[in-house]
C-alpha cells in the first residue's frame, strides 16, 4: 500500500529498490511480481527513470570537460583503479571452478585548488641551473613538518589513549593552510567509463591509455597533436604499470599515438574503489538470490 499512497519519500525509495533489483540481473517477470506486490516500481519506470540518469551523467560529463574555445576543460583531472572481483564455489568441479572479473574505472574530478599563473608546457626552470641547496628543507620547512606531526600525535593520544580522549574536541580538526577554503568544499567528480580491460595485461592497460587520450585529452590537426596535458592518477602500482605503457609507445611519430597527453601522479583512491566494491558485493549478492 506504501507504493500508491502517492508518499514522495516512499516512491523514492521504490525507485531506487528496482534500480538496484535491475542491477542485479532480476528478471522482468519478478519485478512485475514485486510491484504487484507494492515493494517497486514498474519495470516500464525503471527503464524510463534508467535512461533519465544516463542523459543527465552525459550532460553532467560535457559540463566538467567543456571550454569555450576546445570545447574541453582545463581543470579536470582523470583518476582510475582497476576492480577486481573473484568468486570462489564452496566445492570446486569441473563444471564449478573460480571465476574473476577484471574492469578499470575511470573518474574525472574538478581541481579545487589552481595556479594558472605557473607555465604547464615547460619546466618553471632547468633543473641543471638550479642550486642544490634548494633541494635541502631550511629552517621553515623543518618547522612546518614538525608542527604536522605534533597535529598527527596529538589526535594519534586523543583516539587510542583513554586519559587524552576528553580533549578531542580541544584539538583542531585539519591543518591550517592557505587553502583551506577550496579544499572545505565538496568535490565535483563524475563516473567517466567503466572498461572491461585489466591493468594488469600490457595491451590491455596500452588501450585504457589511449581510451583517456581519445576522449578527455583536447587534440587538434592531422595528425592529432596534444594542446593541453591531463593528470592521469592511480595507486602506485596502476601509475607504475601506466607509465610502462606508455614508455613503450615511444617509438611513434605523433603525440597522440605516443600518448604524450598524459603526465603520471600516484593518488589515494583506495577509499573510493573500497566503497564501490561494496555495491559490486551486494550487487552479486542480490543476483545469488534471485538465481536460487
Amino acid at each position: 500500500m506504501s507504493l500508491f499512497s502517492r508518499n514522495n519519500n516512499m516512491s523514492l525509495v521504490h525507485h531506487v529498490v528496482g534500480q538496484v533489483l535491475d542491477h542485479s540481473g532480476t528478471t522482468d517477470e519478478t519485478l512485475g511480481i514485486m510491484n504487484h506486490m507494492g515493494l517497486t516500481v514498474s519495470t516500464s519506470s525503471i527503464h524510463k527513470q534508467k535512461k533519465n540518469i544516463q542523459t543527465y551523467h552525459e550532460i553532467h560529463i560535457k559540463e566538467m570537460f567543456k571550454v569555450p574555445e576546445l570545447g574541453r576543460s582545463h581543470n579536470i583531472e582523470v583518476i582510475g583503479d582497476n576492480v577486481d572481483i573473484t568468486r570462489n564455489p564452496s566445492q570446486m568441479s569441473k563444471e564449478r571452478r573460480r571465476k574473476s572479473w577484471h574492469w578499470f574505472l575511470l573518474l574525472g574530478i574538478e581541481k579545487r585548488v589552481l595556479f594558472p599563473t605557473l607555465p604547464d608546457s615547460k619546466p618553471k626552470a632547468d633543473i641543471l641551473s638550479v642550486p642544490n641547496a634548494d633541494f635541502i628543507p631550511n629552517e621553515l620547512d623543518c618547522k612546518s613538518l614538525e608542527e604536522n606531526f605534533i597535529f598527527h600525535i596529538m589526535h594519534i593520544l586523543a583516539r587510542y589513549v583513554p586519559f587524552f580522549q576528553n580533549f578531542k574536541l580541544c584539538l583542531p580538526s585539519s591543518i591550517p593552510h592557505a587553502h583551506e577554503k577550496e579544499t572545505s568544499q565538496k568535490s565535483e567528480y563524475a563516473i567517466l567509463d567503466m572498461l572491461d580491460k585489466s591493468e594488469n595485461k600490457s595491451d590491455e592497460m596500452i588501450a585504457i591509455l589511449e581510451h583517456v587520450h581519445n576522449n578527455y585529452i583536447p587534440q587538434t590537426g592531422t595528425p592529432p597533436s596534444v594542446v593541453k596535458k591531463l593528470v592521469f592518477g592511480g595507486d602506485c602500482l596502476t601509475n607504475e604499470r601506466a607509465y610502462s605503457s606508455q614508455t613503450a609507445m615511444l617509438a611513434h611519430s605523433t603525440d597522440s599515438d605516443r600518448l604524450a597527453g598524459v603526465i603520471h601522479r600516484p593518488e589515494g583512491l583506495h577509499r573510493m574503489m573500497n566503497l564501490c566494491l561494496v555495491f559490486l558485493e551486494l550487487s552479486l549478492k542480490f543476483d545469488l538470490w534471485f538465481s536460487l
